[in-house]
């Protein structure tokens, strides 16, 4: 379905971990429900918006 999804979720989160130290906000963002589904699932703590005006 999504390959990447387990390995794109451990560097999000670093990524995430690191913006809200900095005092900024994470948000991944994707181009269906079903990717949007699998990020949330693999990882709760996500927020992922989804972007299909892209």
């Amino acid at each position: 379905m999504w390959p990447c999804v387990g390995g794109c979720v451990a560097p999000s989160c670093s990524f995430s971990r690191l913006a809200r130290e900095c005092g900024y906000d994470f948000i991944v963002g994707v181009h269906d429900e079903t990717h949007k589904a699998a990020l949330k699932f693999a990882d709760p703590s996500l927020k992922v918006v989804v972007m299909d005006w892209c």
